[in-house]
């Protein structure tokens, strides 16, 4: 197993307030001019199983991984208004990305969001802020969104769709337009809800991680080559 170096850095976002980047970044040996940051969902912290398994991935490909670790399930965020909502997510992001393009080496970014997170990336997208993006995740989408539906079907770099039928946050249309972009893949699973689990069957909640863990490694593979 290739050996990582664990840090944590503190990060300033909206208005001042600050939240922890993790990194977990390859040996020097290994380690590509690449680095991912990783944006949570509301409730689905960097440690939960799709996030935790594709930054291992992701440093098995010698990608070094930066988390945030920004609770957006707090009331003040809850109880503010969509645009205000909206701007506290691109300013973390933003000053995270900062970070990221500081570190040694980087040239390229890497995004992977859930949820909320890829509401993020889309603004991010639409806002031309990601003129160094490499690739990008996307776990359950929020393709109700018009900026998430836009970079869905414009995206001109790789990227990687996951998401359930079964999951009611899932848009039909939207999967139409990542389905239409030939620079995407996707991955539409049959069942599983929100997080992509099965709450009534662990073995089958496996099954699904099984699948999108494939679908990432696939994924990695081709762009890291």
């Amino acid at each position: 197993m290739t050996p990582l170096d664990f840090s944590t850095e503190t990060i300033t976002g909206w208005q001042g307030e600050t939240f922890p980047l993790r990194w977990r970044i390859p040996a020097p040996a290994v380690r590509k001019p690449l680095a991912a940051l990783i944006l949570p969902g509301l409730r689905y912290t960097p440690d939960k199983p799709l996030l935790h398994y594709t930054a291992q991935a992701l440093t098995q490909h010698g990608v070094a991984v930066a988390a945030a670790w920004v609770d957006y399930s707090r009331s003040d965020f809850q109880e503010a208004e969509p645009q205000t909502r909206l701007q506290w997510l691109l300013a973390d992001a933003e000053a995270a990305l900062q970070a990221v393009r500081r570190r040694a080496g980087v040239k390229q970014v890497v995004l992977v969001g859930k949820s909320i997170g890829t509401l993020t990336m889309g603004a991010l997208w639409g806002m031309g802020a990601l003129g160094d993006l490499a690739a990008s995740i996307w776990f359950t989408p929020l393709l109700a969104f018009p900026a998430v539906q836009k970079a869905a079907r414009n995206a001109d770099r790789p990227a990687l769709f996951v998401a359930s039928k079964a999951d009611p946050s899932h848009n039909p249309e939207g999967w139409q337009a990542v389905e239409a972009n030939p620079t995407a893949q996707a991955l539409l699973l049959p069942r599983g809800d929100h997080s992509l689990e099965n709450p009534a069957d662990l073995a089958d909640t496996l099954t699904l991680h099984r699948q999108v863990l494939e679908a990432v490694l696939d994924f990695l593979a081709r762009i890291s080559r």
